[in-house]
């Protein structure tokens, strides 16, 4: 993406501000910047509308940035618009947005699908539509689908006989989280 953005030098002047909190003066160059079509800084405006930050809190202000940015092409983004519209209700706008990600087998796009499904209805059949999708993606290393599909697993929502193998999936996904955990630790010692 960095390589299709008009200004990277002004992109991250715009976050060194924002970290710094001056969040006004973040959100003057990312607006600039948006209208001469970053799609980096429609999604940055857009994150700034939906925590209030630099402008007054605006969730419908937020979802139109991050439309236009999702239009650019921004994969980010639509995740972003799925999110609002899960969160205004619209489920099929959701689903309708995450189809397209998940039709250039996107792994993100393929766990939020099956997670809002998930979230929507708790009924036998959305559970036989989302095992596949939870599946490809824990097989793709997404985190949070192996925890989703672990969790399923092991409380029987794909079938008793998963169990066992849900048990499995959520030791190793544990005993992951504390190696890498520990990894990180001796890093910062060894420093």
């Amino acid at each position: 993406m960095a390589q299709r953005e008009p200004d990277m030098e002004r992109i991250r002047q715009a976050f060194a501000f924002y970290e710094a909190e001056n969040f006004t003066s973040a959100i003057r160059i990312w607006f600039d910047l948006a209208e001469l079509g970053s799609v980096w800084s429609m999604i940055e405006v857009g994150r700034c509308y939906q925590s209030g930050r630099g402008v007054p809190q605006n969730s419908g202000e937020a979802e139109q940035w991050f439309k236009r940015a999702f239009a650019g092409g921004s994969q980010i983004a639509m995740l972003k618009c799925a999110r609002s519209a899960y969160a205004r209700e619209d489920h099929g706008a959701c689903e309708a947005i995450l189809q397209i990600g998940v039709n250039q087998d996107w792994t993100p796009a393929i766990f939020w699908q099956a997670w809002y499904r998930h979230r929507r209805s708790k009924s036998k059949e959305t559970y036989r539509t989302i095992f596949p999708m939870l599946r490809t993606a824990a097989r793709r290393g997404h985190p949070a689908a192996r925890m989703v599909l672990a969790s399923c697993m092991m409380r029987g929502k794909f079938g008793l006989f998963r169990i066992p193998k849900g048990i499995i999936l959520a030791v190793q996904a544990a005993l992951e989280e504390n190696f890498d955990a520990g990894e990180d630790s001796q890093n910062k010692i060894s420093r």
